[in-house]
This record gives C-alpha cells, structure tokens and sequence, in this order.
C-alpha cells in the first residue's frame, strides 16, 4: 500500500506515499529475538475464519506509487527510527506502547544525544 502519511489514504498514481506492507506471511518482531518459534504471526489462521491480515505496517521508506501494484524508491522517512547503542527504535511504536496506559492522555518521544552510543529517550 502506497498512504498519504497524514491521512492514510491511498495515494494517486505519480504521487509520493508512505509504503506500508501486510500480508499475511508478515511476522511481528525480529528473527534474533527468540527465532521465529517465538513470533507471532499479524495474521490469524483458524479454520472457523478464514486468512484475515493485521493492519498494514510501515516499513519506514517513502515511494512513488506508479500504478499496477508498482513503486519506485525515493527515500527512507525522517525520523522513521534512531539508533540507540545498536538498536534500531521506532519512535512512533515507544509513542503508541505509551498511549496504551489508562492514564496517559498524550505522548510525544524524542531521542537526543551526539551518536549513537550517547543516545538515549529521556525519561521522567
């Protein structure tokens, strides 16, 4: 799926979007952590229902829709991810795990520091 970012609309043939996947192969979580034993798969497989897939997942890049199911690399995202000693962070994902707290209201995660060995989310 090729989205316009601030609304999540499809996007126009020749426009630039946000590329987002699903299907229902599309594992949650990483191949080191645990192997894929552990993953969870974003699709539920059950013989009552049939194949139905999690909502689409950004993968950080930006392209442009060109019709027919294809798309042309243009660049990752600002401030898709930061690297923090090694660690690829989604900051979005560390906002949305946040809003899922009863008492938390609003949001809003920031990394600073020089590299990526100084990097850090601040906490409070």
């Amino acid at each position: 799926h090729c989205l316009e970012p601030t609304t999540g609309r499809p996007v126009p043939v020749g426009c630039v979007g946000a590329l987002h996947v699903q299907c229902c192969s599309l594992y949650l979580g990483y191949w080191t952590d645990g192997g894929v034993k552990r993953a969870q798969s974003a699709c539920s497989l059950s013989a009552a229902a049939p194949r139905r897939c999690a909502e689409a997942q950004f993968t950080g890049d930006l392209v442009r829709w060109l019709g027919g199911g294809r798309v042309s690399f243009v660049r990752r995202a600002a401030g898709s991810h930061v690297k923090i000693r090694g660690f690829k962070v989604f900051l979005h994902l560390v906002e949305q795990t946040m809003l899922e707290h009863p008492q938390v209201k609003t949001a809003w995660v920031a990394a600073i520091g020089d590299n990526d060995q100084e990097m850090r989310l601040p906490g409070g």
